[in-house]
């Protein structure tokens, strides 16, 4: 497929593996046996089911299944005597493997919410103080996908209690985790629709195979599952997991992000996984004759060579902007340019970008806009960064102290919080299209005629890949140099 790829991966210290042995316990094996959904085999699923019972919702299709302990009496000590069969290790499974604790698990059904104004505003508002928070006045190129950070963390919150789980829903879009839920499962089904491009999303938690450190919460594990198809692995947390887990994100990023970790702290006990993939050509292609060598002026005011690619697209602007928006065969996503008047600072204009502003930009695309002769450079870049302090300084701040309370990810007795949100992602803009992929894990420590406008992209931009009927970003970024595999040397270099 001729495209352009987009590629995500962030990891809250979490992470994922791909192929591992099941940690369903036939239910004939077992005393006491736990099989309280009567599907003839004890894991995850009876103990979600038999802690509803507890608390008053729902039956237990076999409810002499349920004494565990054979004292007699159904009640919270055979809940905990089933969690403990879950995770205790059989012998044969005593290796540097990890187990799959949703395996033979089916989903509960789930409706979602279509996305709304108050969906769509939260998440251009976590886009924009996300990519503000980032650039901060660094010269530096910027590339991130705020669908795959807001995926990771949103699994994560859903571990979160107290003034932590505040914090966390404040951060990202001011909604309830129970409704980001919902908006989140149907939009990432929305997205992925279209039969014109290629999105493509994959989420996992990893977690540290030591009952003392972690224990797993079933409703965690089960409200992940549902909302966002996130496999949950028992890990031994060595050098295979490490393997393992660098794997997952290779093969769910189309091998363009082969590594998101390159070492697991002793003290980490969870990782939280999500990437993205998305592959898109241009309703249009560039033609051969529209391709030719420019010169970009860099953030430092150097000038680059390299190729630029030249096309008639919708002119978008306002008070402090000129910009264009470039379609794709995907009549659902598009591609935004937005270029500062020559007299802004890039920094200060993107001190500026609030999530109404980005949003009355890309509005004007939805209506019949006016035409512009526009040229953007081609070219190809690689971009990581540890998200901690920036979401830090968004408002997250409890989830990264040992005070935080992530009493729904696990009951373990002992302290659980993040030790970073790590964010990864590439991206090709070229004649067919546009690649982009991205990984991200939070580890727990944790026409005729010419036309009036003309925007030629040489210098500093902010740009965006968006959802057209949200005006949602899916990846956003700002070009400050040419990356230096796509800049052309000349003779006088």
């Amino acid at each position: 497929m001729r495209c352009s790829r987009m590629i995500a991966a962030i990891l809250a210290l979490g992470m994922t593996l791909p192929t591992f042995a099941s940690a369903g316990i036939s239910a004939q094996d077992i005393a006491g046996n736990g099989d309280v959904n009567d599907d003839s085999v004890f894991n995850i699923s009876d103990i979600v089911m038999y802690q509803r019972w507890l608390g008053g919702k729902g039956e237990l299709k076999n409810a002499d299944n349920g004494d565990v302990n054979g004292d007699g009496s159904y009640d919270v000590f055979d809940l905990c005597q089933m969690r403990k069969m879950l995770i205790k290790d059989a012998p044969e499974q005593k290796m540097s493997v990890s187990r799959n604790l949703c395996s033979g698990i089916a989903k509960s059904e789930v409706k979602g919410m279509a996305a709304d104004d108050k969906f769509a505003a939260g998440q251009r508002k976590f886009a924009a103080e996300l990519l503000k928070a980032i650039d901060d006045g660094k010269n530096e190129n910027i590339f991130i996908s705020p669908y795959s950070v807001m995926q990771s963390l949103a699994m994560t919150t859903n571990g979160a209690r107290g003034e932590t789980l505040e914090q966390m829903e404040e951060v990202l879009g001011g909604v309830p985790i129970d409704e980001l839920n919902e908006y989140l499962y149907l939009f990432r089904k929305k997205v992925g629709s279209s039969n014109s491009s290629v999105i493509e999303t994959a989420n996992s938690v990893w977690v540290r195979d030591d009952p003392s450190l972690i224990i797993p919460v079933p409703e965690f594990i089960q409200t992940n599952l549902n909302y966002y198809d996130a496999d949950y692995y028992l890990s031994p947390f060595n050098g295979d997991t490490l393997k393992n887990v660098n794997e997952w994100v290779d093969e769910n990023t189309r091998h363009y992000i082969p590594e998101i970790i390159d070492e697991i702290d002793p003290n980490e006990v969870f990782f939280i996984i999500n990437a993205v993939v998305l592959d898109a050509e241009w309703a249009s292609d560039y033609m051969r004759y529209q391709v030719s060598n420019w010169e970009f002026t860099d953030i430092f005011g150097k000038k680059q060579t390299c190729e630029f690619m030249s096309c008639w697209a919708d002119y978008i602007g306002d008070d402090d902007t000129d910009g264009f928006i470039k379609d794709y065969k995907d009549k659902n996503i598009g591609y935004a340019a937005l270029l500062p008047h020559e007299d802004i600072d890039i920094h200060d204009y993107i001190k500026s970008l609030t999530s109404e502003k980005l949003d009355a930009l890309l509005a004007q695309g939805e209506n019949e806009c006016e035409g512009a002769l526009t040229s953007m450079p081609k070219f190809t870049l690689e971009y990581e960064n540890d998200l901690t302090e920036e979401l830090k300084a968004m408002g997250m701040e409890d989830a990264f102290e040992e005070t935080a309370n992530f009493t729904g990810l696990t009951s373990a007795p002992v302290p659980t919080w993040l030790h970073y949100v790590k964010h990864k992602t590439t991206l090709d803009v070229n004649e067919k299209g546009t690649k982009a992929t991205a990984a991200s894990v939070a580890g727990g420590l944790g026409g005729g005629g010419m036309p009036p406008k003309e925007v030629y992209l040489t210098r500093p931009f902010v740009y965006c890949i968006y959802d057209r009927e949200t005006r949602i970003p899916l990846f956003i970024g700002a070009l400050m140099t040419i990356p230096e595999g796509s800049v052309i040397e000349t003779a006088s270099e």
